[in-house]
């Protein structure tokens, strides 16, 4: 089982809040210790032979990939772990996970997920772990390998703030469900399995 989070050097937070303050999203590369990349890596690969299509082409959102249950590990690090070891220190207040809204993501060939914002009920911040991708082509601004980020205009998305560079081994902190994103349809040869974990606000107590 994996061990537990420790990496996050406080001397990071500051730009990782700004930037989340500012764009909506931070990632961080190389993030993931490697014993954790491996097994977490090993566990969606095996999950991959049991995912399932998820397709929509809905006005209100389209989207093309698979996706899969988490397996024990996974479980494990966004269940025990990472909200105490990522997101306080990061947003300043503890988070709940939602296994419900959790998943093994994967997106190759063809597959894209539409401009959107999170459905905070269920997903008020999230987190992604890259755990198998592509080399990166920073030359295609489309590329599936980015995550878009846009301007809040009210019920539509506005200017494009940010293109974010998604590499295998970053994590990414996201408060989607404030800021517009958009995933674009990914090339020949593309492809980023991730492990998709979602939280909100714990309850404050009485």
């Amino acid at each position: 089982m994996v061990s537990a989070i420790s990496w996050l050097d406080g001397a990071q937070l500051p730009g990782i809040r700004q930037s989340i303050e500012c764009f909506g999203f931070h990632c961080l590369p190389d993030a993931i210790p490697s014993e954790m990349l491996k097994e977490l890596a090993g566990e969606a690969r095996f999950r991959r032979a049991e995912a399932k299509p998820a397709v929509s082409e809905s006005a209100d959102l389209a989207y093309s990939s698979h996706v899969a249950s988490l397996g024990p590990s996974a479980v494990h690090v966004l269940g025990s772990m990472a909200s105490a070891a990522l997101l306080e220190p990061v947003f300043g207040r503890p988070f709940r996970y939602c296994p419900g809204a959790s998943c093994f993501t994967f997106f190759e060939a063809g597959d894209f997920l539409e401009t959107h914002r999170d459905d905070a009920s269920n997903c008020e911040v999230t987190l992604l772990f890259y755990l198998n991708a592509s080399p990166l082509r920073p030359d295609s601004q489309v590329s599936g390998l980015n995550l878009s980020v846009y301007a809040d205009e009210g019920d539509a998305p506005g200017a494009l703030l940010k293109t974010i560079a998604t590499p295998q081994g970053a994590i990414m902190f996201g408060h989607g469900s404030r800021f517009w994103h958009r995933r674009h349809r990914l090339q020949e040869g593309e492809h980023i399995w991730m492990l998709t974990a979602c939280f909100t606000s714990e309850a404050v107590p009485d």
